[in-house]
C-alpha cells in the first residue's frame, strides 16, 4: 500500500535536512506497528491493575494468574499491601508488559514481531538516507 515508498521518501527528505529518522518518519512506523502488529496492552493492563488494587489491600504475599484477558492475553500478578508486581502474557506466550510498583510503573516489552518490525523498516530507511 505505499508503506515502503513512503520510508523512502522520507528518509530522502531527512537526508535533505540532515536529521536522520525524524519525528515524522517514528511517528509514521509506530502508528503502523500499533495497527498490523502490535497487541492490544491497554486492555489488559488495566485489568491487571483492577486486580492489583485488590492486591494492595492483602496483609500476606498473594500470587495471581490472571487467564482470559482482552486479545487473549493472560498475567502473572503478584503483591501485598507493600507492593505489586506483574508481567502481561499474548496469546503467543511473549510477556508484552511489566509492572512494579518499586520501578515505576508500567514498561512495555516488545514482541519479536514488533523488533523485527523495526528492524526491517529502519534497514530500508538507513538505504535511502544513505543514497
Amino acid at each position: 500500500d505505499g508503506f515502503v515508498e513512503q520510508i523512502k521518501e522520507m528518509a530522502k527528505k531527512d537526508a535533505e535536512k540532515g536529521i536522520c529518522m525524524d519525528k515524522e518518519y517514528l511517528q509514521l512506523r509506530d502508528a503502523r506497528m500499533k495497527k498490523y502488529i502490535s497487541p492490544d496492552r491497554s486492555g489488559p493492563m488495566n485489568q491487571v491493575n483492577s486486580a492489583m488494587k485488590a492486591l494492595a489491600q492483602e496483609q500476606k504475599r498473594i500470587e495471581v494468574y490472571l487467564e482470559r484477558l482482552f486479545g487473549n492475553c493472560s498475567a502473572k500478578v503478584e503483591g501485598d499491601s507493600i507492593g505489586q508486581t506483574a508481567e502481561i502474557y499474548s496469546s503467543e506466550g511473549e510477556v508484552i508488559a511489566s509492572y512494579n510498583s518499586f520501578g515505576g510503573g508500567w514498561t512495555v516489552i516488545p514482541t519479536k514481531a514488533e523488533s523485527s518490525f523495526i528492524d526491517e523498516s529502519g534497514d530500508i530507511y538507513m538505504q535511502a538516507f544513505r543514497a
